[in-house]
């Protein structure tokens, strides 16, 4: 079986790392900020912040990082304001309108660093943002919106809005240690981007050219930012829609995150998708189109384009995880 290597990338939560210098392209920023939020809420005697974004208007349901949240039921969140001298960016400014809405975790995925709450009101005319079918390749545009403000000691130092233009590196998974959640590991699909991102950036959209979503901030390594691929979001976001995933045909059917463990090299990842009738698409820097067929724990792998054709005996734990060797290599699939 022809296998490709993905190197595992290890990343560390934002904790207050400077933010590149980006000057803001003609880019759909003003689209996009109207949808963004700033997260705010008090722990101990600390002022804890981040971003967010509004992606279900009927819901209410804003998407943001869970270590933005770290244990916390609920948060105040404020959409961007506008006076005469235009927008409003100073935090102590939002603070002082009273114009906090209060949200209420209503879904959290630690593996992806996500959370979703629910909003008890939305500002009139607000839009959720639409949601790209998926991450946009190499090389393309992509933007940001945060509230990040380095080297701020106060809340009257906070300046809001923050946005930046860049490009994304590659879509790379990601397993991550966050330094403010006691070095609990993260497992995401990830966008990794051009630019560095700061503390306050995380939970923030990161938008195509169209402003449809592509993934959510969440961290960076020293030389890349880091999102959340959409896919993920969607993932947690139809669950908590739909209370669980439906009920497949057969215990392949679904999308699944592939670890390859070569000996004496590091763990490669790509991702497959397997469907009720037969055909499945095995997704790395390109998508690739075959079948398969399960019977007795025997799995049949057919994908032309890659020269693979081969029945592999296959070991289950639980439902959510299949284990296989090809030619003396591991391979683990862990549902998504």
């Amino acid at each position: 079986m022809k296998r490709l290597a993905l190197n595992c990338i290890l990343v560390i939560a934002l904790n207050g790392l400077s933010t590149a210098s980006i000057s803001a392209q003609e880019a759909p920023f003003e689209k996009v900020l109207s949808s963004t939020v700033w997260v705010e809420y008090v722990q101990g005697t600390q002022t804890k912040i981040g971003t967010g974004s509004l992606i279900d208007r009927e819901q209410r349901l804003v998407v943001t990082c869970q270590h933005v949240m770290h244990d916390q039921k609920q948060a105040n969140i404020y959409f961007p304001m506008w006076n005469k001298f235009g927008l409003m960016v100073n935090g102590l400014d939002y603070l002082r309108s009273k114009n906090g809405i209060t949200g209420r975790v209503v879904a959290t995925d630690d593996d992806r660093d996500l959370a979703i709450l629910q909003l008890d009101r939305l500002p009139a005319n607000v839009q959720a943002l639409d949601m790209a079918d998926k991450a946009p390749p190499a090389g393309t545009p992509i933007f940001l919106v945060g509230n990040s403000t380095p080297g701020a000691k106060t809340i009257a130092d906070v300046r809001l809005w923050q946005q930046y233009s860049t490009k994304i590196s590659r879509l790379a998974y990601s397993t991550q240690k966050l330094e403010n959640e006691g070095m609990k590991q993260v497992h995401t699909w990830a966008i990794e981007i051009e630019a560095l991102v700061s503390s306050g950036d995380s939970g923030g959209p990161v938008v195509d050219a169209d402003g449809r979503l592509a993934g959510v901030t969440f961290a960076q390594n020293g030389k890349h930012g880091y999102a959340v691929d959409v896919e993920e979001v969607r993932i947690i976001l139809d669950r908590y829609r739909h209370g669980k995933d439906p009920a497949p045909k057969n215990s392949m059917t679904g999308q699944w995150t592939v670890e390859v463990q070569p000996k004496d090299k590091p763990a490669g990842y790509f991702r497959m998708s397997f469907q009720d009738n037969g055909k499945l698409e095995w997704i790395t820097n390109k998508s690739y189109s075959g079948k398969y067929e399960l019977k007795d724990n025997r799995l049949t792998l057919n994908i032309p384009a890659l020269k693979v054709n081969e029945t592999l005996p296959i070991n289950r734990t639980g439902n959510n995880q299949i284990t296989f060797t090809s030619s003396g290599v591991p391979f683990t699939l862990t549902r998504r």
